[in-house]
């Protein structure tokens, strides 16, 4: 009843609310062992040729992303097909990163060196439902525990229950709810508390509204 309440008054004004999820890692964080997929660490050229397939959901300048060291794609594959994949990147996340699409401008984040963010998640309709988005979230805590990270953090709609089912089942926990709301010109925003994860003020997630205003 919320959700749908939700969803049509977001036609009238439209609005972004998204909960803010972090994972600690640790030993209990790995599991990801398979039997029928591999997981790997995917470059821009085993995405190039997917750009023109629909339904990977693609474009040249999130492939052209892997170029930088501030991202990483991890896939899963099922007989050499990618049937899913997991963007990650450093701080600071651009707002693009973070949004509900148009007409939202989105919002940013900031963290310490050792904590990586999903932005972008994928997994073909075919094979949904058999746990392939939370094995690579599995083998991505391995792949970047042996890297020095001890955490990862993500947003998502709060009305996205499959995500936040496979988040949860990892380990996340939710530490904050966002909301970008937008009334003809104006962008409205409701940031949580900054999330701290040590003693220093640079040990610490926020999320930070751009400067659309002006």
């Amino acid at each position: 009843m919320l959700k749908t309440l939700y969803r049509k008054l977001s036609k009238i004004v439209p609005m972004d609310i998204t909960r803010l999820l972090m994972w600690q890692l640790n030993k209990d964080s790995l599991g990801y062992a398979h039997t029928d997929f591999n997981f790997s660490r995917l470059n821009s050229n085993d995405l190039v040729p997917l750009i023109n397939k629909p339904e990977y959901e693609l474009s040249e300048s999130v492939v052209a992303s892997l170029e930088s060291n501030s991202v990483v794609c991890i896939g899963a594959l099922h007989k050499q097909q990618l049937i899913g994949y997991m963007f990650f990147c450093t701080s600071p996340v651009e707002p693009h990163r973070n949004s509900g699409g148009k007409p939202f401008s989105g919002i940013g984040l900031v963290f310490p060196e050792n904590v990586r963010y999903v932005y972008k998640v994928l997994v073909l309709p075919e094979h949904r439902g058999k746990k392939v988005a939370k094995l690579i979230l599995y083998y991505a805590a391995e792949y970047f525990q042996s890297r020095g990270i001890d955490w990862i953090v993500t947003t998502t709609d709060w009305t996205n229950s499959a995500f936040l089912n496979v988040t949860q089942s990892v380990g996340f926990k939710t530490v904050g709810t966002a909301a970008e709301i937008v009334l003809g010109s104006k962008h409205l925003y409701r940031l949580p508390r900054r999330f701290s994860l040590g003693k220093s003020a640079e040990s610490a997630l926020n999320m930070i509204k751009p400067d659309v205003n002006r």
